[in-house]
């Protein structure tokens, strides 16, 4: 099973990161500090709950959950769960502050990215130099959703209603489409997709929307990890 890597990471040496499927699966009960895979340190894993809550690995957990984390510290990983969010794995040469965020249509709802952006904004990141690698996820292809989804994009974020294509008696959501808008919008341009369909990559890949027929998904996740080394 492969394991992926951003490209437009490939010439910063002192991060190491990784996006895992099936070879490294965790569960969605990963939380806190743990020893992960292939990397020198421990690695923070967040309570995710499609909020749109940003911390450190420093704070106490929120009960409420924590969708994105960022540091500028070293030797400690921050870790993204997706079984058909988006991970993203955000870096800023600048600042060398980092980041990891899980971005489902609940969290893109509530803005997690550009809030998550603003907040390394915020801390001394750049926008020029942030780059942004978007993980193997469910592909606008494999995402249906029904009208009270438009409908709520409509009242709370309408720019993203290009992104949703009529089929039949449902929409097809491109979420990377907005992301990428809502990353441009912040005068993010270094963004790399992977382009790579978890729901139709089950040797690879587990999703939420296809574990009905994986009789091991069970709780399983996908898991991406970004850290800083120097």
């Amino acid at each position: 099973m492969p394991v992926d890597i951003c490209p437009i990471f490939n010439d910063l040496h002192w991060i190491n990161h990784r996006y895992f499927g099936r070879q490294l699966p965790v569960t969605n009960k990963y939380v806190g500090i743990q020893k992960f895979g292939q990397f020198d340190g421990p690695v923070f894993f967040m309570p995710q709950t499609h909020s749109a809550t940003i911390i450190t690995p420093d704070e106490p957990l929120p009960e409420s959950g924590a969708d994105a984390v960022i540091t500028a510290q070293t030797h400690i990983g921050l870790a993204v769960k997706s079984a058909d969010c988006i991970p993203l794995l955000v870096v800023c040469t600048t600042s060398r502050l980092i980041g990891a965020i899980h971005a489902g249509w609940a969290g893109t709802l509530k803005n997690i990215v550009p809030l998550t952006i603003q907040r390394l904004i915020d801390q001394g990141a750049r926008a020029e130099t942030i780059r942004v690698g978007m993980g193997p996820s469910l592909q606008a292809l494999t995402f249906p959703v029904r009208d009270d989804l438009y409908e709520q994009f409509k009242a709370k974020q309408p720019e993203s209603l290009p992104y949703f294509k009529p089929v039949a008696d449902h929409y097809l959501l491109d979420l990377h489409g907005i992301i990428e808008r809502q990353l441009r919008e912040a005068d993010i341009t270094q963004i790399w997709q992977s382009r790579k369909n978890v729901f139709s990559s089950p040797e690879s890949y587990f999703s939420y929307r296809r574990r009905h027929d994986d009789p091991i998904h069970t709780n399983n996740r996908n898991v991406s990890v970004i850290m800083r080394t120097k």
